[in-house]
């Protein structure tokens, strides 16, 4: 049985992403948004929205020293970001976004 483009996507975020959780709402999730934080509003015409994450460690937030629990979050930030344009560039590649 082929896979939902759903599971598809949420495989791939897990795996070669290395996010530790992925959820995909439906637009109308954010049918209540504050004006000009909707995901329309930086993507028009989009109909779902992506949303993922990497898991910080329980001791970099229970960090005494702030400046290790900014290198932590930091870390974070780019694995993250690494994230968001490998998923970008496997939408495109895949051609699930043109």
């Amino acid at each position: 049985m082929e896979k939902s483009l759903t599971q598809q996507i949420k495989d791939f975020v897990l795996t070669t992403a290395k996010m530790d959780k992925v959820g995909i709402a439906s637009i109308d999730r954010f049918n209540e948004s504050p004006e000009g934080l909707h995901p329309t509003d930086f993507l028009p015409g989009c109909k779902s929205v992506i949303v993922f994450c990497v898991r910080l460690p329980d001791g970099a937030i229970n960090a005494t020293f702030r400046e290790e629990l900014e290198e932590a979050v930091l870390g974070a930030l780019m694995l993250e970001k690494d994230a968001i344009i490998a998923v970008q560039e496997y939408l495109t590649v895949e051609a699930f976004y043109t």
